[in-house]
């Protein structure tokens, strides 16, 4: 795979995936192979885990964590974009100081 942190990929994937992966399965491997070798390992994981588990505590199980996943990706977002307002909120604030500034030096003022 070209142009790819091969080692941190695996890393992370290892980190999140019970699937024993290591960087040489994806030596002299195009990126659609090795997207669909990777997903075949996690399908395959997830199969044998599916197998061990009660099938009817596994369901409700699967939506806590999605359902708790997006949240946590949601509240994240929500975040950003505050801090996004604050970000431009404080520009707006700067440019409004500099353009008075600059005012002020363009108005003739008696100092005494």
């Amino acid at each position: 795979m070209e142009t790819m942190d091969v080692d941190g990929f695996v890393g992370w994937l290892n980190s999140h995936f019970p699937i024993s992966f290591n960087k040489e399965l994806l030596e002299d491997k195009s990126f659609e192979e090795a997207v669909a070798l990777v997903l075949d390992r996690i399908k395959e994981a997830y199969s044998l885990k599916e197998s061990a588990e009660n099938q009817e505590a596994l369901a409700p199980l699967e939506q806590y964590v999605i359902i708790n996943a997006v949240d946590t990706h949601w509240q994240e977002h929500l975040t950003e974009m505050e801090d996004c307002g604050r970000v431009l909120a404080c520009e707006a604030m700067v440019k409004k100081i500099l353009w008075l500034n600059t005012r002020e030096k363009r108005l003739p003022i008696s100092r005494n």
